[in-house]
């Protein structure tokens, strides 16, 4: 929940400098572009968390690939309504947001690792 919260947070930072530097098309789509990163991921961890213990491995690795999966159809479904239902979007801060977002994600723990040494 922790990192769910520091997405929105990077989402909403992102979506206040592109609406002060490029208006608010970029702002909306700024905040799109981080949100579609972060509910999908927000459902992985719940799903590859949902059973804990040795003796359910198999469930496990199940909940992840069901987690995994379902945050890819989520993400996908995400862009493409984006895509379709939104006029006008601003690509670059669309996609400039899921990346940014995207990179904390994946780095996150690197950081956790160096400042807590």
């Amino acid at each position: 929940m922790k990192i769910f919260a520091l997405q929105i947070g990077i989402t909403l930072c992102l979506c206040l400098l592109f609406g002060a530097f490029s208006g608010w098309i970029a702002a909306y789509s700024s905040f799109m572009g981080g949100v579609i990163f972060a509910i999908p991921q927000l459902y992985f961890g719940y799903k590859a968390y949902q059973v804990m213990g040795a003796r359910s491995a198999i469930a496990i690795v199940q909940n992840f690939y069901k987690g995994e999966s379902g945050k890819i159809v989520m993400v996908g479904t995400g862009f493409a309504l984006a895509f379709a239902l939104v006029k006008p979007l601003d690509f670059f801060a669309l996609f400039l947001s899921f990346i940014i977002v995207l990179f904390v994600n994946a780095f996150l723990p690197a950081f956790n690792r160096a400042f807590a040494s």
